[in-house]
């Protein structure tokens, strides 16, 4: 209960105060008095006024109304330009995590609702208001909490020149890693907070092909945005392709890679142009140094994240293959070496192969397709060059003819032609034996196996030739293609394409010309001999085998030095020179004609 203290006066005067109010005349006695001081003893006086002690009791009717505060604390503020309202007003800023008060004061029972008028920035920040809202009670409110965190953003960008099927492995900060399989744009997973950093970078490079990624734009800050400008560029490894090149001794060589023409000037190491880790290489010999091949060994693969040194060219000298043909009256002779680069020679004299061959190899030459009317054999047919070979020799001659009981039988492949002509035509007399022998002939089985064993073949076949029997027609003895020949299978007058003709030709003619330091040789057919000279001439004779002639320039000795010589012998050889014939006609080219007869 309040108390008032008054004078004692005073008491009086209120009494009186309260009498006239009321319209009463009487003044009631006067309370009585608390005890303590007296107004005699010069203190106030004591009313109990026995009011309540509910404070509403005690406001006069003019006392202002309590208010209240609103206010709480921030926590986490990194940003400027946060602002706060209440009750969608009352704005307060604020500039750092503290306590806050909004200036308006609110009546108890009044509600309040505080929100995030502008959100900070510089960094970007979201705040979040827990406890904002309620009834003012009869007091200040405190307990408003306002949660502050910083904004995150990606981090990204793009990956381009990744070859396919490759993956390239990058990381931010050291971690969150990311494997990127194509040229795309990537994001990290994890989210960077604004005013962080970010940091980029390649973790693992791409290998199959080997491939170096480089970033760009991968270091910095994050701002109040997704980082999407980080470039990362993947360029391909390159290699080279090389080796050794030995026994290089020519000029000219260059070797060649796809487009790519690489001179090689000496020996040594090598490289091709640089190419992409993964492709392919096929290392070629474009141009071949002089009187050289050279050969490469391990030339062709695929780069495989390293140079490639494995790669040989090996070169070797080159020579020339040739010789000489003798013997060649007519028609011509095809040569082969190693079964190919065919060579027709169509006079006596040397011959050279277009295709030269390499010191590591070997060389064959062989006769392919023999003249009409003759039969040629090879010396030195085959070897190793070392040096330009120059020594094989080509001996023509009528080797198709062999002496059998006396007489000498020539095959004409040609066929369709007497035996006169053939003979002829081979520098061979016409045959000298009569019809009736030439029956006899073909009846007599000793006769068809002694040309089959002269000859060298069975009694079957040489091609389509079979030789085991005969038939006369038109001076002539043709050998049945069927072997058992019987009469009814015999030959018609006209000789089959097939068929060879075996004629009984006179003795032989044999010629041979040379100039002069030349070596001329005089061949007659197997199984008969020279049995004389009927010409020679050192010097400038003229004319063809069976019309030689002397020119203005003849040696004496001819005769006697051929004849010395070559009787007596199926071939021989007569060098064309001053120091076997003397010197007929001094300082001019001179040359030398045999004609022989063979028996």
């Amino acid at each position: 209960m309040a108390r008032v203290i008054l004078p004692l006066t005073s008491v009086a005067l209120l009494l009186g105060m309260v009498a006239v109010a009321c319209g009463t005349d009487a003044v009631p006695a006067a309370p009585e008095l608390d005890a303590g001081p007296t107004a005699q003893d010069g203190g106030p006086a004591v009313l109990d006024a026995g009011a309540p002690d509910d404070p509403d009791d005690a406001e006069s009717p003019d006392s202002p109304i309590p208010t209240f505060a609103v206010g709480g604390i921030v926590n986490g503020l990194a940003g400027t330009g946060l602002v706060l309202q209440n009750n969608a007003g009352d704005d307060i800023t604020v500039a750092a995590s503290a306590t806050f008060v909004f200036a308006t004061k609110l009546e108890a029972g009044k509600p309040f609702a505080v929100t995030v008028k502008t959100q900070p920035t510089s960094p970007p920040q979201t705040c979040v208001v827990t406890g904002g809202t309620g009834t003012v009670a009869s007091a200040d409110v405190s307990t408003v909490t306002v949660d502050c965190t910083t904004d995150a953003f990606t981090v990204g960008g793009n990956v381009t020149g990744l070859a396919a099927g490759n993956e390239v492995v990058l990381q931010n900060n050291g971690g969150d890693d990311v494997t990127v399989s194509a040229d795309d744009s990537f994001i990290f997973a994890t989210p960077v907070k604004s005013g962080e950093s970010f940091a980029v970078s390649v973790l693992t490079q791409p290998s199959a092909p080997n491939q170096t990624c480089v970033v760009t734009g991968g270091t910095g800050t994050v701002a109040a945005g997704n980082v999407v400008s980080i470039a990362v560029n993947c360029t391909t490894e390159r290699y080279t392709a090389g080796g050794t090149v030995s026994g290089l001794d020519g000029v000219g060589l260059v070797l060649q890679n796809g487009g790519s023409d690489v001179p090689i000037n000496a020996n040594g190491t090598f490289s091709m142009p640089p190419q992409a880790d993964g492709s392919t290489y096929d290392i070629t010999v474009k141009t071949q140094p002089t009187a050289q091949r050279c050969t490469v060994t391990n030339g062709a693969g695929t780069l495989q994240g390293a140079n490639v040194t494995d790669v040989t060219v090996a070169c070797v000298d080159l020579f020339t293959i040739g010789g000489t043909v003798t013997g060649l009256a007519a028609g011509s002779v095809v040569l082969t070496n190693n079964g190919g680069d065919d060579l027709t020679v169509s006079a006596n004299g040397t011959f050279t192969f277009a295709t030269p061959v390499s010191a590591d190899a070997t060389y064959a030459v062989a006769i392919k397709t023999q003249p009409t009317d003759r039969e040629c054999q090879i010396v030195n047919a085959s070897g190793t060059p070392t040096v330009n070979v120059t020594n094989v020799t080509v001996t023509c001659g009528h080797t198709r003819c062999r002496t059998v009981g006396g007489q000498l039988w020539c095959r004409d492949v040609v066929g369709a032609r007497s035996c006169n002509t053939f003979c002829s035509a081979t520098g061979l007399s016409p045959p000298t034996i009569d019809d009736a022998t030439w029956f006899a002939a073909q009846n007599e089985a000793h006769e068809c196996s002694a040309l089959a064993a002269a000859f060298g073949v069975g009694s079957t076949n040489l091609g389509a030739w079979s030789i085991s029997c005969a038939e006369i027609h038109g001076n002539s003895m043709a050998c049945s293609t069927n072997p058992s020949c019987p009469t009814a299978f015999r030959l018609t007058p006209t000789i089959a394409p097939s068929v060879y003709a075996v004629c009984p030709c006179g003795d032989a003619t044999a010629c041979a010309t040379g100039n002069e330091g030349a070596a001329t040789t005089v061949t007659c057919p197997a199984g008969s001999v020279i049995t004389s000279i009927a010409y020679a001439s050192y010097g400038l004779p003229t004319g063809s085998c069976g019309s030689f002639t002397n020119g203005t320039c003849h040696s004496a000795t001819s005769q006697l030095m051929v004849e010395q010589r070559c009787l007596g012998k199926t071939t021989c050889t007569v060098n064309a020179t001053n120091e076997v014939f003397g010197d007929p006609c001094f300082g001019a080219g001179k040359r030398l004609y045999i004609q022989a007869s063979c028996q």
